[in-house]
């Protein structure tokens, strides 16, 4: 693929996988800010790993424009699992710590 098709290429495929692993990562041990942040650090080193590890590939090189845009898609995957959980009706689950996990594992909202 050309220059600009392979930035597209690793956008979508990055905001894929950060969407998912936002689905699976454990809600119950985690507020929605944490487990975001999380995720975007987990995603964001294995990209960094992804693009060190080609110099290894025959034919493949690592570039630091590669892992920028791996970095942007994390971001939108990010942003897009958010809106579709406020969208779901999570958008007040565990925004705001304010005590003790109750025996739901649910952090109590302020009322």
């Amino acid at each position: 693929p050309g220059p600009g098709r392979d930035n597209v290429l690793h956008v979508s495929a990055y905001a894929i996988l950060a969407c998912i692993a936002c689905a699976a990562f454990p809600r119950r041990l985690f507020n929605v800010p944490v487990r975001y942040a999380c995720v975007g650090i987990l995603v964001v080193c294995y990209a960094a790993l992804d693009e060190l590890t080609q110099g290894a590939v025959p034919g493949r090189t690592p570039d630091v424009a590669d892992w920028l845009a791996d970095v942007i898609g994390t971001g939108i995957g990010i942003l897009v699992a958010a809106l579709l959980a406020y969208r779901a009706g999570q958008r007040t689950a565990g925004w705001r710590f304010v005590g003790p996990l109750n025996r739901n594992h649910q952090r109590p909202l302020e009322a």
